[in-house]
């Protein structure tokens, strides 16, 4: 009797896409190109529209009306990016392998094609690291570079500078990333901390086709701070040692004007010394440690409030999914 055939490894293709309208249709060609390359691979990609107030919802309603591998999940409101990769991770069913990158043409298509070569060569992380952005100004380029180093520099979780949210994870390390329910996501931290065996694929990051970055400024300083806050205590310590630097500054200080006081003869304003002392040294460091607490804080906050990462108004949790 025949066996039954086995059926190929199936990949996904996870994209967030938040005002996207103009370039998604060149991103969804873009991608079928390079998985039409991997004809010994089923594929399915899954689209996850962040809230999106353009006609990006419509445009990926009509690319998956047209192929069905393409499943579309669009969110009540904008949660932002890690929540839509995390939206679509969870959607994802079990593939083999799945890969995420942005809608943006940003992460260029043409890499899946290195990112499955090293999936194919055992490794169970493969992440696309960014050599260098083509039209990015040199303020950008240097707070990357300097928050790469205060991550590593605080962080027993090493990160490649250059890492994006571009990477390949194989089915045990999707499931791990599963398991992983905290609602502060650093995604490139969490698969860092994995410890899955890793590969790397640098890349080129063009610039923008069309449209513009969606990822300003306030935006950025979020995802850095929940970045340090998520995986490393560092701040606490160094707040409690910055006070007792303080103490000691204060403490010399007040030596300096007893001495003034009682062996220089110099006059003295009755009172200002202290003032001054308290004000400036304990109350900044009061203030500088009771807003390090307040970041660990508040995100313990949102944890114990089990609130749901996200909330769907298109498209259906998928059997599979852990949560929510």
């Amino acid at each position: 009797m025949t066996p039954p055939a086995t059926a190929a490894p199936l990949l996904t293709v996870v994209a967030p896409c938040f005002q996207e309208e103009e370039v998604i249709d060149d991103f969804y060609r873009a991608v079928k190109g390079m998985l039409a390359k991997l004809p010994d691979l089923r594929h399915e990609i899954v689209l996850v529209d962040d809230g999106s107030t353009d006609g990006t919802l419509a445009r990926l309603n009509a690319i998956a009306a047209a192929d069905p591998a393409v499943r579309v999940f669009s969110f009540a409101r904008n949660f932002g990016h890690q929540a839509a990769v995390t939206c679509g991770l969870d959607q994802a069913g079990d593939p083999d392998a799945v890969i995420v990158m942005d809608s943006d043409l940003q992460h260029p298509p043409e890499s899946l094609l290195r990112l499955v070569e090293e999936w194919r060569n055992g490794h169970d992380v493969v992440n696309a690291v960014r050599e260098v952005t083509e039209g990015v100004g040199p303020l950008k380029r240097a707070s990357s570079t300097l928050f790469y180093r205060v991550f590593n520099a605080l962080s027993d979780t090493q990160l490649t500078p250059g890492a994006a949210d571009f990477f390949l994870l194989s089915r045990p390390a999707l499931a791990a990333l599963r398991r992983m329910p905290e609602r502060n996501r650093f995604l490139r931290g969490m698969i860092a901390w994995l410890g899955f065996p890793r590969a790397q694929v640098p890349y080129r990051a063009p610039a923008r086709a069309r449209g513009f970055s969606k990822y300003t400024a306030a935006r950025m300083i979020g995802l850095a701070k929940d970045a340090i806050y998520s995986f490393s205590s560092k701040p606490l310590r160094l707040v409690s040692n910055l006070g007792l630097l303080l103490v000691v500054l204060g403490a010399g200080y007040f030596l300096e004007v007893m001495w003034e006081k009682l062996f220089s003869g110099k006059p003295l304003e009755p009172g200002w010394a202290t003032v001054v002392g308290v004000l400036l040294i304990l109350g900044g460091a009061q203030l500088v440690t009771l807003g390090v607490i307040g970041e660990y804080l508040s995100r313990v906050f949102d944890e114990v409030k089990r609130r749901p990462m996200y909330v769907l108004k298109q498209g259906s949790p998928a059997p599979s999914a852990p949560r929510r």
